[in-house]
């Protein structure tokens, strides 16, 4: 893809994946950054999926005020997930110390499924990279929906998935540390929720799917042994090779990613090394199916 560029000064440099995602270059981003910028940038995140921001130099303060620029942040319901002086920035890695998430990113997910409103528009920096291991993979899940047979389509229009927190895989690998589960405050205020299997963005009228082996603990609506069978079906046709961007880190790169359309994980580091990403977000709006689509008072409230 030949560089092109916007009136706000941002270059598309190259395509990422031959379904979704690019490359960028343009201003350096911080807390003043004109917001017909970051508009242009929210625009090409919404139809891309995926940006990949050179070139950029951020410090966890700088990354939360450019998150605050972009909508509300979120606050990770786990306090040791914090940045210990910036609590938008959640700290993902193996660093060896008390804070953070110990198990961030192993399975694949998106961010905050296991609330009522998931985070939207996610944004990722690399504070230490390992020599070996890091990369962070992104699924396409409007592509992954596309590529189910139309039985399975029909099949899945109506149904609902459950997601919750403490669905979590061992943090085990290469030295990370498993997460506990909410308890007490945080588990009250974040309890198990329920989203539609078929996610349609309102805007575009874009079918995705959305389940995640991360958080998805079974599907509602179908016989109990029939959406046994389905679920492992849809989290294999969820992250389909097809639809799947691994990216390889750069110095000064900046991820940002629409969490209604990708699916990502990160690959554990070798065993010694260190990882430390850092990652903020901003809130977005409870997951809207077929079903609120026809009949918004479904959700209503």
């Amino acid at each position: 893809m030949s560089a092109m560029h916007t009136p706000t000064e941002w270059a598309i440099t190259g395509a990422l994946h031959p379904t979704f995602g690019a490359e960028v270059e343009g201003p350096l981003l911080g807390a003043d950054t004109p917001a017909a910028t970051l508009e242009a940038l929210r625009g090409l995140v919404r139809g891309l999926g995926l940006v990949v921001v050179r070139n950029q130099s951020l410090p966890p303060a700088t990354q939360a005020a450019l998150t605050r620029r972009l909508g509300h942040p979120e606050v990770h319901a786990l306090a040791h997930a914090r940045h210990a002086d910036v609590p938008e920035i959640v700290v993902e890695g193996n660093a060896g110390t008390p804070e953070g998430l110990g198990d961030a990113g192993l399975a694949w997910h998106a961010d905050l499924s296991w609330r009522a409103a998931p985070s939207r528009l996610s944004l990722m920096s690399a504070a230490h990279l390992p020599e070996a291991g890091g990369e962070i993979l992104f699924a396409h899940q409007g592509a992954a929906y596309d590529r189910l047979d139309p039985w399975l389509r029909w099949r899945i229009e109506y149904l609902d998935a459950e997601h919750d927190h403490d669905r979590r895989r061992s943090g085990a690998q290469a030295g990370w540390r498993p997460r506990p589960p909410l308890a007490g405050a945080e588990r009250e205020t974040n309890p198990t929720v329920v989203h539609p299997v078929v996610r349609i963005d309102p805007a575009t009228g874009q079918r995705s799917l959305f389940v995640n082996e991360g958080t998805t603990t079974r599907l509602l609506g179908a016989p109990e042994e029939e959406a046994a069978r389905l679920l492992p079906r849809l989290l294999a046709a969820a992250t389909d090779p097809a639809v799947v961007y691994r990216h390889r880190w750069q110095a000064g790169d900046l991820l940002l990613w629409d969490n209604a359309l990708l699916l990502h994980r990160v690959e554990a580091a070798a065993s010694g090394d260190v990882i430390r990403l850092h990652r903020s977000a901003v809130s977005g709006e409870r997951p809207v199916g077929p079903i609120s689509v026809t009949q918004p008072w479904v959700v209503a409230g």
